[in-house]
């Protein structure tokens, strides 16, 4: 009884995992392609820079996502990763408001955006912490 009532708890576990990882991964590429265009605006001097810099921030982020939904062992390590790539495209993106490649109302969009990747992220990042308790 004991047994199947663990693998009952660590099937549901991971039918949970897998919905905040799709979840997340939906919503980082859904603003990744928001994104994407207004990279035209930013002048020929930033493509390589800037523009080259917060897209790999994306593309890392959605690689660190991914693997936090593969690999179980690593998948807090992972997670971890994720936010240090949010907290590094936050500053990517307040750069270029300050240099008025992008509009405050633009910006004022994306950081909404961003705050509910994180709060998804934290979301996740807790439901992997959290040890089964025994009743």
């Amino acid at each position: 009884m004991a047994a199947s009532l663990t693998r009952r708890y660590e099937h549901r576990k991971e039918i949970g995992v897998e919905r905040d990882s799709l979840i997340l991964y939906a919503k980082i590429e859904a603003l990744f392609f928001q994104v994407y265009p207004t990279f035209k605006s930013y002048p020929k001097s930033e493509t390589h820079g800037l523009c080259r810099r917060i897209k790999d921030m994306f593309i890392s982020l959605l690689e660190a996502v991914g693997q936090a939904k593969e690999v179980a062992s690593k998948r807090k390590l992972y997670l971890q990763q994720a936010a240090g790539y949010i907290q590094n495209i936050v500053s990517m993106f307040r750069l270029s408001r300050h240099q008025r490649y992008i509009s405050r109302g633009f910006f004022e969009q994306l950081d909404i955006k961003i705050t509910e990747i994180k709060k998804i992220l934290v979301g996740f990042m807790r439901s992997v912490s959290r040890t089964r308790q025994t009743p």
